[in-house]
């Protein structure tokens, strides 16, 4: 199933994204009618996406990544859709972003990536 978000609700879901799917291991690729089907990055954990609205335009950054060695940063101008299709339980879903000029960033959330834990005292805490 497909669900728009609704404009208004861009900088919540984009909030809600970044929390709920952080470090979820992401494949991220370009569709334009210039250049074709582009792969940006592939398994790279999901560090953030962020609306920010500046002078009556959008912009959304998605950044993602291991951390200060390996890291990859997209920029989306003026997007004009967030479409998110979440057909099964197994993975978590895709992200369609498409610009005022139909160029779609896809947004593919596998899995969540591995979350370190230590044993202290007995008890086992998550490492953040």
């Amino acid at each position: 199933m497909t669900t728009e978000i609704p404009r208004e609700d861009w900088k919540v879901f984009c909030d809600e994204i970044s929390r709920d799917r952080l470090d979820w291991q992401t494949t991220v690729q370009v569709l334009s009618s210039e250049s074709g089907a582009q792969v940006l990055s592939e398994g790279l954990p999901l560090i953030g996406l962020a609306l920010e609205r500046e002078n009556g335009s959008d912009k959304i950054e998605l950044m993602t990544g291991t951390g200060s060695s390996i890291h990859h940063t997209h920029s989306i101008f003026n997007p004009a859709k967030l479409l998110l299709q979440a057909d099964s339980d197994k993975d978590g879903g895709i992200l369609d972003i498409e610009d005022s000029y139909g160029t779609k960033t896809l947004i593919s959330f596998i899995q969540p990536t591995a979350v370190p834990m230590v044993v202290e005292r007995g008890r086992i805490t998550q490492i953040s």
